[in-house]
């Protein structure tokens, strides 16, 4: 179902075909690294975000910054350490074009709101 959403976000036009193939590289990468399956109840806000903020960077858009108390919240979970290896090990691999500070805020929100869910799924 996931890449049904990624085909309907590339055929609405919100994205193109290079930043559709990183985003379903994406759901892979995160399924291998992470151990489940990404579907439309864990990651369909994740997946969203994450070729809206990658259509962003290749556009040179940017977002705006994250209020300090939630970006606070988002450091502090138990989870960013691994969020933020995370990302930076698929931005790398993907070779993704420099994602601004405001957007990486946003990234990093919805990967340890997914690295959260994991654990009340798998429990």
């Amino acid at each position: 179902m996931l890449n049904f959403r990624v085909q309907l976000l590339r055929d609405s036009g919100q994205i193109g075909d290079a930043t559709a193939a990183q985003v379903k590289n994406l759901i892979r990468f995160l399924e291998e690294s992470t151990g489940t399956a990404l579907t439309e109840d864990n990651a369909a806000m994740l997946v969203t975000h994450f070729a809206v903020a990658v259509e962003r960077a290749y556009r040179g858009e940017s977002v705006n910054a994250m209020e300090n108390v939630t970006r606070f919240q988002v450091t502090a979970s138990p989870d960013y350490p691994r969020a933020e290896s995370l990302l930076d090990a698929w931005l790398k691999a993907e070779n993704v074009p420099f994602v601004h500070e405001n957007e990486r805020d946003f990234l990093l929100l919805h990967l340890c709101v997914f690295l959260e869910n994991q654990k009340r799924f798998d429990a």
